[in-house]
């Protein structure tokens, strides 16, 4: 199970792998793999280099469900 799916979706919709998006976003493999599946929570300075290179706002890239078409939290 995917922690945060919006980063998730992300990566695999620039088509790369974890480990790809890890080197582009400046933080270690096993941080981000760790953080996707929950193992762990992401650090102020790892929160906002996935932000600057995903360009999503945190309240998107850090929520634990996708929303679906008109729904509103």
């Amino acid at each position: 199970m995917i922690r945060f799916p919006y980063i998730d979706k992300w990566i695999a919709d620039h088509g790369y792998s974890i480990r790809q998006a890890a080197k582009i976003f400046g933080i270690s493999y096993s941080c981000l793999i760790h953080m996707l599946e929950g193992k762990g929570d992401p650090t102020m300075t790892t929160i906002n280099k996935i932000l600057k290179v995903t360009g999503m706002k945190y309240e998107k890239a850090f929520s634990e469900t996708i929303m679906q078409k008109g729904e509103t939290k």
